[in-house]
């Protein structure tokens, strides 16, 4: 049985509007679809029957509708609803499986029963179903409790957003095609939910210690500070000493980072060392560029400030510009 799409894929998206309030998603060689659909859009438009805020002439709006219907209406499928996070969590995420779309999508967010306001936090839609009109033949319930399941087990363990189901198990019985179906499924959503920045199944980055290439240091306005970099993303690690204010230039820029400062702060996780603080867990970021902001407060381009842990005469952009001679 695969374990990942070990082929390759591309991706295909198409935003009808310059804003997020509809997405079309396709990977090449698979036989799902996806569409990313704001809440509020999606209620208004579908559920309410209000008009298409847009310029577009009646023909195209017509049939952005009408795409929007084909992949939605009395179509079976799986759906992640997503909200913005708490403390430290990249979201909020709500997994689950549908024989009809719009009518599971009409009891939460229609009237005011108490499953629509368990579903308040929702934000964004993800709905992903087999490809062709009414979602085509093949993702019956068995299959669609299986992806189920195995989103909201793999979304658990990875710990990156806060999961509302308490439910997941599936203790049906697969076939071997049934079963290497839903591993494909499983994967076709990682890419898809990964290529547009949602982290739900992202997994976080595991620090090889023996791996000493990969570890850099940054000295900058005092900080002592220990890093490491992985396929993904960069890691600073736990028992680094981060500088203790960050200036108002970065507030302006990066509230993000500042805001993580400041949780993890209450949350005792940068604990004051005199007129300092240190890391008391390791912590992912996105860019080096973000892990340097965090650990000086300042805003710095992060392949500059982290060098080496054994040369530092060697900066991070030195370094992965050599790396990248050698490889051609």
């Amino acid at each position: 049985m695969a374990s990942n799409l070990d082929i390759s894929s591309s991706i295909y998206s198409y935003l009808p509007f310059s804003d997020d309030r509809i997405q079309f998603l396709d990977i090449s060689d698979w036989t799902g679809q996806a569409i990313k659909l704001n809440r509020k859009f999606y209620t208004d438009l579908i559920m309410k029957g209000m008009k298409m805020e847009t310029s577009f002439p009646d023909k195209k709006k017509e049939m952005i509708i009408e795409h929007i219907k084909e992949r939605t209406e009395g179509v079976e499928g799986v759906y992640i609803l997503i909200g913005d996070g708490e403390d430290l969590e990249d979201g909020i995420a709500y997994i689950g499986e549908t024989g009809n779309f719009k009518q599971r999508m009409s009891t939460y967010f229609s009237g005011t029963s108490k499953e629509n306001e368990d579903k308040d936090f929702c934000s964004e839609i993800f709905f992903f179903s087999k490809r062709g009109k009414l979602g085509g033949a093949g993702l019956g319930e068995p299959l669609r409790k299986a992806i189920e399941t195995k989103l909201i087990q793999k979304s658990k363990k990875i710990k990156r957003y806060k999961i509302l189901n308490s439910q997941e198990n599936y203790s049906g019985k697969l076939s071997l095609i049934q079963q290497d179906a839903v591993e494909h499924f499983y994967w076709s959503i990682k890419i898809i939910l990964q290529h547009i920045g949602i982290t739900l199944l992202k997994e976080k980055i595991k620090v090889i210690e023996e791996d000493t290439r990969n570890y850099f240091i940054c000295t900058e306005k005092g900080a002592d500070a220990r890093m490491y970099m992985g396929d993904t993303g960069f890691v600073v690690l736990k028992d680094s000493i981060i500088i203790k204010e960050h200036t108002p230039s970065l507030s302006r820029q990066n509230k993000k980072v500042c805001g993580l400062r400041e949780q993890l702060k209450k949350e005792d996780i940068l604990k004051e060392q005199g007129d300092k603080l240190i890391l008391l867990i390791n912590q992912e970021f996105s860019s080096a560029t973000a892990a340097g902001e965090f650990v000086t407060g300042g805003h710095y381009n992060g392949f500059d400030i982290w060098k080496k842990e054994e040369n530092p005469k060697i900066t991070l952009g030195q370094f992965l510009n050599n790396e990248s001679s050698y490889s051609t």
